[in-house]
């Protein structure tokens, strides 16, 4: 919204934004504008619907009112912690709190070993999801070690499980780095099918 020269919305909005695209998508009447909108080619449709979200605001709406939360990044402590708010928050809402989906995405990528050349790289390729940019400067290594996975598919199986154990349903891999193909294979011969 910034960008477009726009004021950016509030939680408020976007709640009332997700009901509204919920119901018309489902085939029930909404208002949009003061005006009621109905899409009466729709017969028994059906939207989940996925919030990314990271302040106890935003936790407490993906909670109350989306059907999957995404959070992007894979730290086991902040994972913990805010999957138990948005689940709280569904509960808190009259919801049943297993039926929302959760899916942890964060950079990845896979080493040959984890000597410290090794894991340097592999923190540049990932700083931000992309290698180049202008900001890694202001991330720590220690930030990037915890966001991201990192290290031979060891290490990567060791932090997904963890965050299983946390209740991640979902995990998705941001591959923006010079070895593309190299992590997908790793993921699909060694890393997915020790998680199965």
């Amino acid at each position: 919204m910034r960008v477009a020269g726009r004021k950016p919305n509030t939680l408020a909005r976007l709640g009332e934004a997700i009901e509204v695209i919920r119901d018309l998508v489902e085939g029930r009447e909404a208002t949009v504008d003061g005006n009621p909108i109905r899409i009466p080619w729709i017969k028994d449709g059906k939207l989940p619907v996925w919030m990314a979200a990271y302040g106890p605001r935003a936790l407490a709406l993906a909670g109350e009112k989306a059907d999957g939360f995404i959070l992007q990044l894979a730290d086991p402590f902040l994972t913990e912690w805010m999957v138990k708010a948005v689940r709280q928050a569904a509960t808190d809402a009259g919801r049943d709190p297993d039926a929302l989906t959760i899916c942890v995405a964060a950079p990845a990528y896979v080493t040959a070993g984890d000597s410290p050349a090794a894991l340097a790289h592999a923190r540049d390729q990932c700083h931000h999801g992309r290698a180049d940019n202008p900001d890694t400067a202001f991330v720590p290594d220690e930030i990037v070690d915890r966001f991201c996975l990192l290290g031979p598919a060891e290490a990567h199986i060791a932090k997904l499980r963890r965050l299983k154990d946390f209740g991640v349903d979902q995990f998705a891999v941001y591959d923006m780095h010079d070895d593309r193909e190299g992590t997908i294979d790793a993921y699909g011969t060694e890393i997915i099918p020790a998680l199965g």
